[in-house]
């Protein structure tokens, strides 16, 4: 049996598909972009509804601020903050593009 045959090789194993399909989504997010990386914590308790409608929101008013469409990749963490934000148990992480410049302070 050849070395690359064997069964244990990278190729074969179960999630080796989704290792393409993250590594092709990966690719793609390098070629974007990105003017800037935030964190979004909620100072109360929120259903996955009422985070979903809230970031709508906000999405939405950016939008209209610097009257250009928002593209954001957005990464949802509904356990206690490890990134040294305040415990809190729902925060987001997104990266955020548009075709201006996005000021950390309009986020903020």
């Amino acid at each position: 049996m050849r070395a690359t045959e064997r069964w244990y090789e990278r190729e074969h194993w179960a999630y080796a598909a989704d290792r393409k399909i993250t590594e092709q989504y990966a690719h793609w997010l390098k070629q974007v972009d990105w003017r800037l990386f935030c964190t979004f914590t909620f100072a109360w308790r929120v259903s996955d509804q009422e985070a979903d409608k809230t970031f709508a929101e906000f999405i939405n008013r950016l939008e209209r601020h610097l009257e250009c469409d928002i593209g954001y990749v957005r990464g949802d963490e509904k356990r206690f903050s490890g990134c040294g934000k305040p415990a809190c148990a729902r925060h987001y992480h997104v990266l955020l593009t548009a075709a201006t410049q996005v000021s950390p302070r309009l986020v903020e």
